[in-house]
């Protein structure tokens, strides 16, 4: 029996270019062939005046940026950027493709504040993630819905999160037995047999009148992912060969696995099987030391940008990138300034960024600061500083508009978690 027909009858239980940017695959024949979301998360707080909300040294006031001292900010289109690393690369390719927002207040300088106010909207825990929120609206039903790499991932029980390291792991979902030996895989009538064996199994668990809400819940979200095999069909046919699966890394002491975790996400959009995917990109929590603050906000700013980079170009080869919406935010920013070891601590004014493949909101900047990096009133119709009209930005702000952009502000997930007291933002006209 061949691997494609036993998975559609059995499945496996397993453990729960050159722009314009596009596609340049066909689809999935079959599956979720909707809108897409993909949330990038740079945890530990990036610094946007070394990328972009650049800012240059005043005269009688403290050092923002040692590159300031022998170059000038630099600007393609609408766009300033830092003329540091692979700034200028990626902001020439990709400038026509997003949407800068800065100047947005997490209001705190706390780790766990920043990444739960911007990932979620409010700072007080409990609300989910806009990837929880899409993927409940959009399709709940999938069987990796909504897939995880770690970070701020709070479901609030709208809908199931998945998390997988490698496409290995993917990779180990949808093979015939589950096993990476296909030495010690198991005949077709022998899996067949075990297979029965462990529905009777499911039913019978399901069929229990002592289970608590919680136990019911996960058991039946397993079986609806178990029972959609043939999905998981339609993700083994597309699985890429081992010597072009990506690697994890090790940069400046960190494991980065975030090109794995883009293949993984974008096969599993490509499968028609996932809506949502949160990447996750460590090591901007830089305080300075031997090789100083900026050296290290450096290396990780370009590791960022040609992971972001790769994001769109494998999305472009697997066919979904014009369904995408990429968006990129991180705890907070840096201070203006460097402390005693020569690099900088924790600043609650920081950016966001939203790409797509050719918006007409593309080539804009939305939000102002001033030369010291702090927060300007601004219009929340042009996205200028405005004194006498404006007002602060903050990430239920920015999550609004996004649930209204992503045609979710309505749903039954993102009603059930409002933001009542959002300043309506014209972000994307």
């Amino acid at each position: 029996m061949r691997r494609r027909d036993l998975l559609k009858q059995f499945g496996y239980l397993g453990l729960a270019a050159s722009l314009p940017i596009g596609s340049r695959l066909a689809l999935a024949e079959e599956g979720y062939s909707g809108r897409l979301l993909v949330t990038l998360q740079v945890v530990g707080g990036w610094d946007v005046t070394s990328f972009c909300d650049p800012k240059t040294n005043q005269p009688g006031e403290l050092e923002i940026n040692e590159w300031a001292n022998s170059a000038d900010i630099e600007q393609v289109g609408n766009i300033k950027y830092a003329p540091i690393t692979g700034n200028r690369s990626f902001f020439e390719k990709y400038h026509q493709h997003m949407l800068v927002i800065n100047a947005i207040d997490a209001q705190t300088n706390s780790h766990d504040a920043g990444v739960t106010h911007n990932a979620s909207g409010l700072v007080q825990f409990g609300y989910p993630s806009l990837s929880a929120v899409f993927a409940a609206a959009q399709a709940p039903d999938l069987p990796l819905t909504y897939i995880s790499n770690g970070g701020f991932n709070e479901t609030a029980r709208l809908v199931r999160a998945s998390r997988f390291g490698s496409v290995d792991q993917l990779a180990g979902l949808v093979r015939e037995n589950g096993s990476p030996d296909e030495n010690i895989a198991l005949s077709a009538p022998i899996y067949e047999r075990l297979q029965q064996f462990q529905t009777q199994r499911r039913s019978r668990l399901l069929a229990q009148d002592d289970l608590t809400e919680r136990q019911r819940y996960n058991r039946q979200a397993f079986d609806v992912a178990v029972s959609r095999a043939g999905d998981l069909a339609r993700l083994a046919d597309i699985l890429p060969s081992p010597d072009s699966i990506r690697p994890s890394e090790l940069l400046a002491g960190e494991v980065l696995t975030i090109n794995a975790q883009i293949q993984v996400g974008v096969l599993a959009m490509r499968a028609g099987i996932s809506s949502a995917v949160d990447l996750i990109m460590p090591g901007f929590d830089t305080h300075g030391g031997t090789a100083g603050g900026d050296a290290e906000q450096q290396v990780f700013l370009e590791y960022l940008t040609n992971a972001i980079d790769w994001f769109w170009e494998y999305a472009g080869e697997q066919g979904v990138a014009d369904r995408v919406t990429l968006f990129i935010t991180s705890d907070f920013g840096r201070t203006p300034f460097y402390n005693s070891y020569r690099g900088k601590d924790h600043w609650p004014i920081g950016s966001a960024i939203v790409m797509e493949a050719n918006p007409s909101w593309g080539n804009r900047v939305f939000g102002a600061t001033d030369e010291g990096h702090n927060s300007l009133p601004i219009n929340p119709v042009t996205g200028e500083a405005d004194e006498s009209g404006g007002g602060p930005l903050y990430p239920q702000d920015v999550h609004q508009a996004l649930r209204e952009y992503l045609g979710i502000a309505s749903s039954e997930a993102a009603q059930r978690y409002p933001f009542p007291t959002a300043t309506p933002l014209a972000l994307f006209t």
